[in-house]
């Protein structure tokens, strides 16, 4: 009965420790886009983008349309979103990473490949011929002693 006990305990600590580390990350996160919210609101009401004479003379360097995107979603779903994103498999570009690095080491990996193969095979002919060995000598090996 401990032992149950014991394993329960134990799946509802690692259970409430991952808990902990997605909301940490979570509020890390929003933290960081409430910050982003506030000075989006803050740019768009200043002067930069209020008079518009003076958003042609900046150009591409006024940052208005940037600001409207980032007042469009509140900042707890962007959290959400970047959270999310943080522990997917393929979040932060991860996939299109591995796709790279498999492109640039397929050499490599073909090799890889052919000698596990060739291992495998080389282990299976040797299972093979214990057997016929096995086979042959009646379930004894050489030397073994005899009653």
């Amino acid at each position: 009965m401990d032992n149950i006990y014991i394993k329960y305990g134990c799946y509802i600590a690692v259970m409430i420790s991952i808990a902990a580390t997605v909301l940490r990350t979570y509020n890390e996160h929003w933290i960081e886009r409430a910050d982003h919210a506030a000075s989006a609101k803050l740019y768009l009401e200043s002067d930069v983008c209020q008079k518009a004479e003076l958003r042609v003379q900046l150009g591409k360097w006024q940052k208005c349309a940037e600001s409207k995107y980032e007042l469009r979603v509140s900042p707890m779903i962007r959290a959400l979103y970047d959270t999310l994103e943080d522990y997917s498999i393929c979040g932060h570009k991860r996939c299109e990473a591995l796709a790279t690095w498999v492109q640039q080491n397929k050499l490599f990996l073909i090799a890889f490949v052919l000698f596990s193969g060739w291992c495998f095979y080389e282990f299976y002919k040797w299972q093979q011929q214990m057997q016929m060995v096995n086979r042959f000598m009646g379930g004894r090996l050489p030397g073994m002693i005899t009653n």
